[in-house]
């Protein structure tokens, strides 16, 4: 008969970090739901971003409002998360440049207006807290409990940015998009560790924190994509006539029927 040698005992600090290593590995080897958002919240977005473009651009989307969604709902390639805003951005501008106009256009805009609304998504990221919540379904109800935010809270627009800047330096905007939304996910894990149920949106009240990080979060999603696209726009000489906040004779357009 042959002996092995006994094993040594695990030292016990090695032995905790190796099953939180083991967690980590098991949650990452999970198939991961796709970003939070869901279309219909996209969907919802796009009519408050078509609300702050010029009245030329504006028209275009609405002629052409389905290419315009299918783009919303085109997600990028896995792993191309990074640098797909530099990507579509590009190629929105080299449709102007070819004056596709139409459909092509509008869709390249929607297609734009999918990955900066996801980078503004706080449970959209890639950090271990975010693929969690995701694994977990309070993504998905999170993203039920922006909707019903949206209507009761308004769009607060931050403001247009220096477009040229904007351009300039695209990845540094993505990367600041990002880190501002991945502020928000503890705070959220918090919330829904406290209520323990993966529905805990339900007893959230107007004064949580959700609260403010789902208003924000829509907020910011609105106002990013309306300065990408109005910076692409100029870029090539676009009419920027019944802008609000630009041209003072413009305000922001009614919502679209059926939408709040």
């Amino acid at each position: 008969m042959t002996l092995s040698p006994r094993p040594a005992a695990v030292p016990r600090p090695f032995a905790r970090r190796s099953a939180t290593g083991c967690a980590v590995v098991a949650i990452l080897l999970l198939p991961v739901p796709a970003a939070a958002w869901s279309d219909s919240t996209r969907e919802r977005m796009s009519q408050d971003v078509a609300r702050l473009l010029p009245t030329a651009l504006a028209k275009q989307v609405a002629r052409n409002q389905r290419a315009h969604l299918e783009g919303w709902r085109d997600a990028p390639a896995p792993g191309a998360a990074d640098t797909a805003i530099e990507t579509r951005v590009e190629a929105a501008r080299q449709s102007l440049r070819k004056r596709e106009g139409g459909k092509a256009f509008v869709r390249s805009l929607g297609a734009v207006c999918r990955v900066v609304a996801d980078a503004d998504d706080p449970l959209g990221g890639v950090s271990l807290a975010a693929v969690e919540m995701r694994t977990q379904g309070r993504a998905a109800d999170f993203d039920r409990y922006a909707q019903s935010v949206r209507g009761r809270a308004p769009v607060v627009f931050a403001g247009w940015a220096d477009g040229t800047a904007l351009l300039a330096d695209l990845p540094a905007f993505g990367t600041r998009v990002r880190d501002r939304a991945a502020a928000d996910v503890d705070p959220l894990r918090r919330a829904y560790d406290a209520d323990g149920r993966p529905d805990a949106s339900k007893r959230f009240d107007d004064r949580s924190v959700p609260f403010a990080i789902a208003s924000l979060s829509w907020s910011r999603a609105v106002s990013d994509c309306a300065n990408v696209i109005l910076a692409i726009w100029k870029s090539a000489g676009g009419d920027i006539a019944g802008t609000p906040w630009l041209d003072p004779k413009a305000a922001p357009r009614p919502p679209a029927k059926g939408s709040s």
